[in-house]
């Protein structure tokens, strides 16, 4: 009997963390966008204020800052790193070696969540002296620094716990990346709707509420500092008892789910429902004749192995997808805030099929490594490119289906802007269709139209060409995340700061055009009528924005298909 307990598989992931070189270009690079968002933070709050002396007392506004910069650094980055924790041993075949050791289910799984939960944690530590900085400043008091450093650990066990649970009960990465971010709109977004609402002054009337939170941010938003740090953390043992559960299930699921073998379960019972129809039309006297690949036989491979790449499939799985989103658009016509509720939709399905397309593009070749069978496939008569044109090729019908789920959004969108504004609109809401269109919302529908149908192909080969770089699936979907968020986001944050630093108003407002590049930032700055105020109209920025949107899909495509020889005979393993 062992009286003080060893720890060698947390030992071993720590090891290897700190081994990596990426680690610390992660580190380095966190660092850096932390760094560059505090000083964004700064120059704009001391833009009108001298700024040593003026910035005295303003501790907080540079506090919640950091601190709500953190809050979605952990939603963010933290699927993107752990929700592989327990797939990589299934799709590598060590899982069932660790089960053969001394340790136990609930070794493996508690040394696994302290690895991950440790691995975000010293990336959290790099705030620190920004937080010692904005208390320097005052104005922000002891009690909240301590509350939020609280809920930044809380929402670190929550997350690190959800990861887990998801990556012992799901058979691949993929998989378990996409549910891992669909548990945390769970968590975040459906379950404190009506506070979430409320925040962004939207109307709340019809929506739910639940008696027990367990969303830590909510917390701490709702968290009176004149109660003390010890009532902040009696208010949460809801998030602990959501995590002490979390952690049961991935105890339960690990051994039952412990073999990568069985496929999904989702396909299985769509080909059970296809033999149940071939049975029936087999009754009626028709002939079902089986499919053999004439020709592009990777993309018949493709297609009959992956349940979205079928077309009956996909619309299995589309429309009740595309009932849901439209009894939520109904639910919002004829409201006073219906266009933003429709606004949020379009940038929540963009999101949507940026991260399906990251999940299934990332692992269009790390499937085929996981599975050893790339090898065989590169000695096939087969060119590298023609082996990858075919592959992604399934992709393009999944991307499809996303595209017209998103302009299915924008024209609803319309109809419903167009039926509010149009005489007796009540009488010809049949049939009637307007005339005179409202110019501003033409420019916003027109660049939602824009992002709709070129970002998901970008995205598509931006994630294979990163998939083939990296040959880890759950590194290279932390990697391709990254890259999306810098590329939408990050030249944000670049573009606001470089603006900051302007004095001349002319001069700033000649920096917006530069937010185009970025999709989160052109349609931002679209949908606040940045478009129309620009001096050289409204029309010139949209063809802009599809020459660079089409250019960069090309050039992307184009250089995967360049570098395809290269990386694939290089991580397959054939000379």
């Amino acid at each position: 009997m062992r009286l003080i307990p060893s720890f060698p598989l947390l030992g071993k992931e720590l090891l290897e963390q700190a081994a990596r070189r990426r680690t610390y270009a992660a580190r380095s690079l966190f660092a850096i966008l932390l760094l560059l968002g505090f000083w964004i933070a700064y120059m704009s709050a001391s833009r009108e204020l001298d700024p040593l002396v003026g910035m005295i007392g303003r501790g907080r506004e540079l506090f919640d800052v950091l601190l709500w910069s953190l809050f979605t650094g952990i939603l963010v980055l933290m699927p993107a790193l752990c929700s592989s924790a327990i797939t990589q041993e299934k799709e590598q075949g060590s899982l069932v070696l660790l089960m053969l050791t001394p340790m136990g289910p609930w070794e493996l799984v508690l040394q696994k969540f302290t690895a991950s939960a440790l691995g975000m944690l010293t990336l959290l530590m790099l705030a620190m002296p920004l937080m010692a900085l904005a208390y320097a400043f005052g104005g922000v008091s002891t009690e909240r620094i301590e509350g939020g450093i609280l809920m930044l650990a809380l929402t670190c066990a929550q997350t690190g716990a959800l990861c887990l649970a998801v990556s012992a009960y799901c058979r691949g990465s993929g998989m378990a990346f996409f549910a891992s971010y669909i548990g945390l709109v769970v968590i975040h977004l459906l379950l404190p709707l009506r506070e979430l609402m409320e925040f962004l002054n939207l109307s709340v009337h019809g929506t739910w509420t639940i008696p027990v939170q367990v969303t830590p941010w909510l917390q701490f938003a709702t968290w009176d500092q004149t109660d003390g740090v010890m009532a902040l953390a009696a208010r949460n043992w809801p998030i602990m008892v959501s995590i002490v559960l979390l952690l049961v299930a991935a105890r339960l699921a690990i051994i039952r789910r412990a073999q990568p073998a069985g496929g999904p379960w989702m396909l299985a019972w769509f080909r059970s429902l296809d033999a149940r129809f071939n049975g029936w039309e087999r009754r009626m006297g028709r002939t079902v004749r089986s499919e053999v690949p004439e020709r592009d036989p990777v993309a018949w491979r493709e297609i009959n192995r992956r349940a979205l790449a079928s077309w009956r499939y996909l619309a299995r799985i589309a429309l009740p997808l595309f009932a849901l989103a439209f009894v939520f658009m109904r639910w919002n016509f004829g409201r006073d805030d219906g266009d933003a509720m429709y606004a949020l939709m379009s940038a929540a399905g963009l999101v949507l099929t940026a991260l399906v397309l990251v999940s299934l593009g990332t692992g269009v070749m790390a499937a085929e490594r996981a599975q050893q069978t790339l090898d065989v496939l590169l000695t096939t008569p087969m060119s590298p490119a023609d082996i990858l044109g075919q592959k992604v090729r399934a992709l393009s019908r999944v991307q499809l289906v996303m595209v017209v789920m998103l302009l299915a959004i924008v024209c609803y969108r319309w109809y419903a802007h167009a039926m509010q504004h149009t005489i007796m609109a009540a009488y010809y809401a049949s049939w009637y269709l307007p005339r005179r269109f409202d110019t501003d919302l033409t420019s916003k529908l027109c660049a939602q139209v824009e992002m709709a149908v070129l970002v998901p192909p970008i995205v598509t080969w931006m994630s294979v060409l990163v998939g083939m770089w990296v040959r880890h699936r759950g590194r290279a979907v932390a990697t391709a995340l990254a890259v999306l968020l810098a590329w939408s986001f990050g030249w944000v944050v670049l573009v606001v700061g470089f603006r900051s630093l302007l004095n001349d108003s002319t001069d700033r407002e000649l920096v917006y055009p530069l937010l185009i590049l970025s999709p989160g930032g052109y349609l931002a700055f679209s949908e606040s009528d940045g478009l129309e105020r620009m001096k050289i109209g409204a029309f010139l920025p949209h063809l802009a924005a599809i020459g660079i949107y089409t250019a960069l899909w090309l050039g992307l495509r184009f250089r995967c298909l360049r570098m395809a020889p290269r990386l694939l005979r290089k991580s397959g393993g054939a000379s």
